[in-house]
């Protein structure tokens, strides 16, 4: 259970980063070694599509997945518990959030 809180935590986090509702570009796929389990990312996108979309939620767990160990995410969820957003993590809203026309992140 307070894995999927700090899953929950991550996601509503990573969510606020997004104001556009265009599609991001498509992540690549987690190797298998780097797969979080099932819980972990059900729980990463019930919480996130509460704030964005399915598709930019979609981006950043297999972003994060792709980029990080599972012991690297619950160090990050750690970190926000505590009220420090994690550097590391810039990249991937960023990465996953459109850009609207005209304009640059």
């Amino acid at each position: 259970m307070r894995r999927l809180f700090i899953a929950a935590s991550l996601a509503l986090a990573l969510a606020g980063v997004v104001h556009a509702k265009q599609r991001p570009t498509k992540p690549a796929r987690p190797s298998l070694a780097t797969r979080y389990p099932a819980a972990i990312v059900q729980g990463f996108m019930n919480e996130c599509t509460k704030q964005a979309g399915s598709i930019y939620c979609g981006c950043a767990i297999l972003k994060i997945q792709a980029r990080y160990s599972l012991g690297d995410y619950m160090i990050f969820t750690g970190q926000m518990l505590n009220g420090n957003w994690p550097p590391q993590l810039t990249a991937v809203a960023l990465d996953c959030a459109p850009q609207r026309p005209g304009t640059s992140l």
